[in-house]
């Protein structure tokens, strides 16, 4: 009988230590579909949506699910926030006042390629288990000065009940919509009400200490990762310990930074405080595992532990030059990234011909949005004065006035600020290869080398392509290196002439010097040369130098 027994009780536990699943609504049909939560129609969208569970204890909310009901593989930074609430409905408020108290539970970069229900695995989140109610809070950062023109929408559902529990801001300027007040849903005759969603939670046994909340893990560099949460309501302290595999023991007892918990995990942080940079010890391209606990005096008492992980940058770039040519087959390179419109990997195009591959930004089929090609963080502390070159080819459709943008960064990547912008149309400097109504395919000659310097403290940089449906842009040979002058060869074969230079001046010794392939004209110069120390000559393949007189290299 006593056997009996024990197996009941450990099948009773088992039970409440099982993730549960509510989708709410419980029951019925969508209405239709809409773009929020995660609308991309402008250049940055918020959305805030009430719902009721029904859960009267404390649960611990680890993922959040949406369904997709027109699928598209834009890619899109995303926020995503909970906060507790005994609110019946919404009120027309400012962003910035709605987010108030929120707990922000994903931060990242998500797409919605393939329809039905796409789950998103969050920081944990803890109901107070007073309320019944949460509001899901959702940013749509697609960025740039206009929304995408195709993106994906998820079913929702517009009844009498769902009144006045959907709210959205929606905008080209994301510091305007923190003031700008909400438009409410308010029912089937107005606009669209909640999308459906579904929660997984765990039930938090009454009587336990409640864990920490939103526990999120984010990189910070190649050897860095910052954590951050919330403290519970009773304001315990926070204990933290970290593994190279997700496995960890359960703590028992007293710990201090070091200390090693049975069963794995090695304490790295034990206090008051709701945040912790880890930054000993760390590798680059390395993922690391976090668990952290709220730690109850005097005993101590444990609570349940909530889970995060992240992956520490790529090893800084510090060796230049630095050329990314496109052509492994994996895309994007490695430690390069994608955002908004995917930017895909083009094969048999190649800078001037030379090489089997380039990137390509698919204004042709792609009516209107971002293409965004992030780089790997750098470390330009080297050069003296650090550029970014690259090769393009570009033809418009017709008069369709595609763009190229350039843009910085020296917080690596949280912001941007932009440093030049290349128009396309018929004589913009981005192109090329003129109009042509076929998918436009460059020749050797139908390319252009640009050069560009970057601000002091850049570590990152963007390439974003903004289409208006005219023709394909491919870019090639991205380099990273120190300030150079460039042969174009555009008037004639005398290295003299600072027309056949970009920038236009004659090279003086102060700077390096690259001949790229494909110029009209190759270079000429009837006097000796001489490189100095630091200095580079580049010839690209194909490419040459006609030198008459001594070379000396110093």
């Amino acid at each position: 009988m006593k056997r009996v027994i024990l197996i009941i009780i450990f099948s009773f536990i088992a039970k409440l230590l099982l993730p549960s699943t509510l989708v709410i609504p419980t029951s019925g049909t969508p209405t239709g579909n809409q773009p929020q939560p995660f609308g991309m129609s402008y250049a940055y969208e918020r959305t805030a949506s009430l719902y009721s569970t029904g859960l009267t204890a404390p649960v611990l909310i680890t993922s959040l699910g949406w369904y997709v009901g027109t699928a598209n593989a834009v890619v899109c930074p995303v926020k995503i926030y909970i906060k507790n609430t005994t609110s019946t409905s919404l009120n027309s408020i400012s962003w910035a006042s709605m987010k108030s108290g929120a707990t922000l539970v994903f931060y990242g970069i998500l797409s919605f390629p393939v329809s039905g229900l796409k789950i998103i695995d969050i920081a944990d989140f803890v109901t107070t288990g007073t309320s019944t109610k949460i509001i899901v809070l959702c940013e749509a950062n697609y960025g740039g000065s206009v929304g995408a023109s195709t993106f994906p929408s998820f079913d929702y559902y517009s009844t009498s009940s769902t009144a006045g529990t959907h709210e959205f801001w929606q905008g080209d300027d994301s510091t305007a919509l923190n003031s700008q007040p909400g438009v409410i849903t308010l029912g089937p005759a107005n606009y669209p009400c909640r999308p459906k969603i579904q929660l997984t939670y765990t039930t938090i046994t009454t009587g336990n200490t409640i864990p920490p909340s939103g526990f999120m893990a984010n990189a910070f560099s190649s050897s860095q990762i910052n954590l951050n949460w919330v403290k519970n309501s009773a304001n315990d302290n926070v204990m933290v310990a970290y593994n190279t595999v997700n496995s960890f023991g359960t703590p028992s007892g007293t710990y201090a930074t070091g200390n090693a918990i049975s069963g794995g995990g090695t304490v790295i942080y034990n206090g008051s405080g709701t945040t912790f940079s880890h930054a000993s010890g760390l590798s680059p391209s390395t993922t690391y595992y976090y668990k952290a606990w709220s730690v109850q005096s005097p005993t101590p008492t444990y609570s349940t532990g909530t889970s995060s992980s992240s992956t520490t940058f790529c090893v800084n770039l510090s060796n230049f030059p630095d050329i990314t040519d496109f052509e492994l087959a994996s895309f994007p390179p490695e430690c390069w990234s994608l955002a908004g419109i995917p930017v895909t990997r083009a094969s048999a195009v190649s800078g001037y011909a030379v090489g089997t591959a380039a990137s390509i930004f698919d204004f042709l089929s792609i009516v209107s949005g971002n293409f965004d090609l992030i780089s790997p963080v750098l470390n330009l502390a080297a050069l003296s004065s650090p550029v970014v070159t690259f090769d393009h080819a570009y033809a418009t459709w017709d008069t369709q006035v595609d763009r190229l943008e350039l843009w910085s960064s020296v917080d690596n990547g949280a912001s941007y600020t932009l440093l030049t912008t290349l128009l396309g149309g018929l004589s913009g400097p981005l192109n090329t290869g003129g109009a042509t109504t076929s998918p436009f395919v460059p020749t050797s000659s139908q390319w252009a080398t640009k050069n560009y310097g970057l601000p002091a403290g850049t570590n990152k940089i963007m390439f974003r392509g903004i289409s208006y449906h005219g023709n394909n842009l491919y870019i090639d040979n991205i380099t990273f290196q120190e300030d150079m002058i460039l042969w174009n060869g555009s008037i004639s074969t005398d290295w003299n002439n600072p027309a056949n230079w970009t920038p236009a001046a004659v090279p003086d010794g102060t700077k390096s010097i690259r001949i790229p392939t494909g110029t009209l004209n190759s270079p000429t110069r009837n006097t000796d040369m001489i490189i100095g120390t630091g200095k580079t000559l580049t010839i690209s393949p194909g490419a040459r130098l006609i030198l008459n007189g001594n070379l000396t290299i110093l």
